[in-house]
């Protein structure tokens, strides 16, 4: 067996530390010097502590109660180390918790059974590597401090590992100079996803801590210069399109399609020019470049606008009427810069834009980028944690020059990631498309390309959505999830009714995957008529549907397939108790299509408790089907999108992607 310690191993703290857990109580109850108090009464227990603690603050037991509600909270999986446990291991702790305490906040995250062993320096004084009967069957011990789990279980002839990364990084102390709560989460952020691919490696010592930095200093420049509308430009504003809106969800800020083959095409640059010429003040925000290509093609025929190139090519950028740059020559800083640009690091998961709109193919492999996908996800996700928790997240406001030279210094750490070369060799921007070059196509599985449309044009190649499939079939042949989620990094839930197809989904697809039939009650058991006539393209098993709700117009269409037929019963499950069962509430995107019982569906659906952005909805070439839906979904505040062969398709007024 092997065993492990628990906090700084397979659990971390999002405050990093524990008496930095103390101050976050000190602050929220106003108690003052509660940190100092705190650790003046540690005791080897939590119990014992709080006694002490009782001695001076009479009304310890609402402290002591969200203590532990905080240490539940603001705990974080580290999942190396944390998925390694197998049964038969251990977990050996030094926490002043107790063992149900600690086994708690475990099972948070990953619901495992095994022994955990808890006393205060047990480890640190020998007293449990003396304990033969556990010790001698321990192969290898993984802790991360160096004395209690290393050099003293080393004495008892224990092997052990050094986990020695669980201090700040040197990214994260600088962004620990002026923002340590942000620090702290970048650190979370690193732990909780950690692996051996660079891309992981540099979504968090590149792209996370260089584009928070920056996003700080478009967030002050529009502050101080009057703007209330930010457009990032495609590719190069990808990642601030994500982030950005997680720092300052107060501004206003969109993603935008723009490229210099774009540009030259007058229609396109009309299109572009007529949605900049509105009455708020916009700031247009490129990565690198020189301004040229918007300043001959865009900026003479526009007003109210400001472009920012943040890495201008030379000096020349500054002289363009309303053009400005941050950081200038970025390459004669640093030497790394030569060899891998900064689009590179920041490069999107898409194609550039051709000059009719279209999307070209990418130059490179984009589920490289699901690793940045990831680390964005886990970055939001902890860092509402804080929010949700009313936690103070320092984000102060700099001079430009302060601002250079925290970015030059995250850029001077480039240089020390290993295996950084591997980079290199896959990602290359290309600047120019007008020529021939090798592509990475993105697939898609959709009939009709519903799933292409919606990427391209609604959520613009946004990651890390959530969808709601109901109809599955066998979660690849014809999905509008599929491509979401492989290349994406979309997570939600698959609703599939034939055990068979339900089986395949799980067996190729990261979704929930749920087996049961969507109906108006949980639990009944209802007829699913199964067509076993003539095949069709794509299996004929996707054409089954709730007996009693089967259309007279469906049959006939597909009367070849359905000359013969069979039922199977299946077990029903309402859609709100399956929203409410994965506590699921806010749906980017719903796929409905279950051969007529669509709109009975989703006339059951909470929409007061669950938000869904967009739905594309089946009603198979029966106009009069097709008007009910129409005028169900309108009456919910939807915009009527596209009809799209049998599909139609709705947009939630006022969504934002």
């Amino acid at each position: 067996m092997e065993s492990f310690d628990v906090f700084d191993t397979i659990i971390g703290r999002l405050c990093f530390k524990g008496h930095n857990l103390f101050q976050i109580i000190e602050d929220k109850l106003k108690i003052p010097n509660f940190k100092r108090l705190r650790m003046a009464c540690e005791k080897d227990t939590y119990d014992k502590t709080y006694h002490e603690i009782s001695k001076y603050l009479p009304d310890f037991e609402k402290i002591k109660k969200l203590e532990l509600e905080l240490e539940y909270e603001l705990s974080f999986p580290i999942n190396k180390y944390l998925n390694k446990i197998k049964p038969g291991d251990i977990l050996v702790s030094d926490m002043y918790l107790s063992e149900e305490q600690i086994r708690k906040i475990i099972c948070k995250h990953k619901m495992i059974d095994n022994p955990l062993y808890v006393h205060v320096n047990h480890k640190n004084s020998g007293s449990f590597w003396r304990r033969s009967e556990i010790v001698s069957n321990i192969l290898k011990h993984y802790g991360d401090n160096y004395h209690s789990d290393i050099l003293s279980a080393n004495r008892y002839g224990v092997k052990t590992e050094f986990i020695d990364n669980v201090e700040l990084n040197t990214p994260e102390e600088i962004i620990e100079s002026f923002s340590p709560t942000l620090s702290y989460l970048i650190r979370a952020c690193r732990l909780t996803t950690q692996n051996d691919n660079i891309f992981n490696n540099c979504a968090y010592t590149v792209m996370l801590p260089i584009v928070i930095v920056l996003s700080m200093y478009i967030h002050d420049y529009c502050k101080n210069n009057d703007i209330h509308e930010i457009i990032f430009l495609s590719r190069d504003g990808y990642w601030f399109n994500l982030i950005f809106p997680i720092l300052f969800p107060e501004m206003n800020s969109r993603y935008e399609y723009f490229s210099r083959l774009m540009s030259t095409n007058r229609e396109e640059a009309r299109k572009f020019i007529s949605m900049l010429n509105t009455d708020n003040k916009k700031l247009v925000v490129d990565l690198n470049g020189s301004g040229t290509t918007f300043n001959h093609n865009i900026m003479p025929f526009i007003k109210k606008t400001e472009l920012l190139i943040i890495f201008g090519h030379t000096n020349h950028v500054n002289l363009y009427p309303n053009t400005h740059s941050l950081y200038i020559d970025s390459c004669g800083k640093h030497e790394i810069l030569k060899f891998i640009s900064i689009e590179d690091f920041l490069g999107a998961p898409h194609g550039s834009i051709d000059h009719i709109g279209g999307k070209m193919d990418p130059e490179y492999d984009i589920t490289l980028f699901k690793e940045y996908m990831i680390v964005v996800d886990v970055f939001k996700k902890y860092f509402n944690v804080f929010k949700k928790n009313n936690i103070d997240i320092e984000i102060p406001s700099f001079t430009p020059d302060i601002y250079i030279l925290l970015v030059d210094q995250l850029l001077s750490n480039i240089k020390y990631i290993k295996n950084i070369n591997e980079f290199n060799k896959k990602i290359k921007h290309l600047h120019s498309h007008e020529h021939d070059y090798t592509r990475f196509p993105i697939k898609y599985y959709s009939q009709i390309g519903q799933d292409q449309y919606f990427i391209e044009n609604i959520i613009k190649y946004k990651c890390n959505g959530v969808f709601l499939d109901i109809g599955g079939y066998d979660g690849i042949t014809g999905s509008n999830t599929y491509a979401l989620e492989k290349y994406f990094n979309w997570k939600g839930i698959i609703v599939e009714c034939l055990p068979e197809f339900a089986e395949k989904c799980r067996k190729c697809r990261e979704a929930i995957v749920c087996g049961k039939a969507i109906y108006k009650n949980t639990g009944d058991l209802i007829d699913i008529t199964i067509p076993d006539g003539d095949e069709i393209f794509g299996g004929k098993e996707q054409l089954s549907c709730i007996k009693e709700f089967m259309r007279p117009n469906y049959i006939e269409v597909f009367k070849k397939s359905f000359r013969k037929k069979r039922t199977i019963q299946v077990e029903t499950i309402n859609i709100n108790d399956l929203l409410d069962l994965n506590n699921i509430h806010e749906i980017d995107y719903l796929s409905i299509d279950i051969e007529g019982y669509e709109l009975e569906a989703l006339k059951t659906l909470d929409f007061t408790k669950n938000i869904i952005k967009y739905i594309t909805i089946e009603f198979g070439f029966d106009e009069n089907y097709k008007k009910e839906i129409y005028d169900f979904l309108t009456s919910k505040n939807y915009n009527f999108i596209r009809t799209n062969s049998f599909d139609d398709e709705y947009m939630l007024i006022g969504a934002k992607f």
